[in-house]
């Protein structure tokens, strides 16, 4: 991961790509590095191939948050806030217990009913710190 975050501050793209996906193949379950990779991607343009990395990546660690939180966030930096939408619905069924996705969840509600989703949120996972706060 160091190495691709060097060669990716160099300006190195092809290089810090190289050094992601060599990463990723040695150690499929290092979530910092599937996220450098799509981030990597994203920066370049490449948002269909950001996604595809988090989807290989959530493919392989189901249960992870971050990784459902990174694609949701992808897709709505893309503008794709439907797309986002239903990703988040999807990773609550995956990940309930969530206190990140929840906290996501609130956030992404209009105004008027953040409340009614910030129960909700407390329900699922009432001391999760990223619910309280």
């Amino acid at each position: 991961m160091m190495l691709g975050q060097l060669e990716e501050e160099s300006g190195s793209v092809e290089k810090a790509r190289a050094a992601y996906i060599q990463g990723v193949r040695h150690n499929s379950n290092a979530v910092p590095l599937w996220l450098c990779s799509s981030r990597l991607e994203e920066k370049s343009g490449n948002i269909t191939k950001a996604r595809a990395m988090l989807e290989k990546a959530r493919s392989q660690n189901p249960n992870v948050p971050r990784l459902w939180l990174e694609a949701i966030r992808v897709e709505i930096r893309a503008s794709s806030h439907k797309m986002g939408e239903s990703l988040l619905a999807r990773a609550l069924q995956q990940c309930p217990k969530s206190g990140e996705l929840w906290a996501e969840a609130v956030e992404l509600e209009p105004r008027a009913s953040r409340r009614a989703r910030a129960l909700e949120a407390l329900k699922h996972c009432s001391s999760d710190a990223h619910v309280l706060l």
